[in-house]
């Protein structure tokens, strides 16, 4: 698959996609029409120390327990997987993943940086996280 300078992959005209892997999964999304697609999926462990450095204080009281329904991995998979989909639109310069902001939504998280939202679904088991986020063209 061609890439684009920075290593992303570059997906056909009209056709927004991204592509992620653990060591015994991948997966690829595209979405036609898109603006932009981010896909993350985690299977590591995400420690206490390693969630306090990429979550801020404000998505740690609200979406981890006993307040919040999201664990540690799927928020860093959210992160991802949103950093994917803004940077892609390349009009946000560089960024760091974590400086992205998470909030809950009706069935789905938002994640925003420099203003600009992106919606993001997550799904797991016990052993994988899968986060998708779309922004519509």
């Amino acid at each position: 698959m061609p890439r684009e300078p920075g290593g992303r992959p570059r997906f056909p005209r009209g056709f927004a996609g991204s592509i992620a892997h653990t060591d015994r999964l991948a997966v690829a999304v595209v979405v036609p029409g898109a603006a932009a697609v981010g896909v993350d999926i985690e299977s590591a462990v995400i420690s206490p120390r390693v969630a306090g450095f990429i979550l801020r204080g404000q998505e740690r009281l609200t979406l981890l327990p006993p307040a919040g329904k999201y664990t540690p991995r799927e928020l860093f998979a959210a992160k991802e997987a949103a950093f994917k989909a803004l940077s892609a639109r390349g009009t946000l310069g560089d960024f760091l993943f974590w400086r992205i902001e998470l909030g809950q939504s009706d069935d789905a998280l938002i994640a925003s940086y420099g203003g600009v939202p992106v919606t993001v679904w997550i799904n797991s088991d016990v052993d994988l996280s899968l986060a998708l986020a779309i922004l519509p063209g």
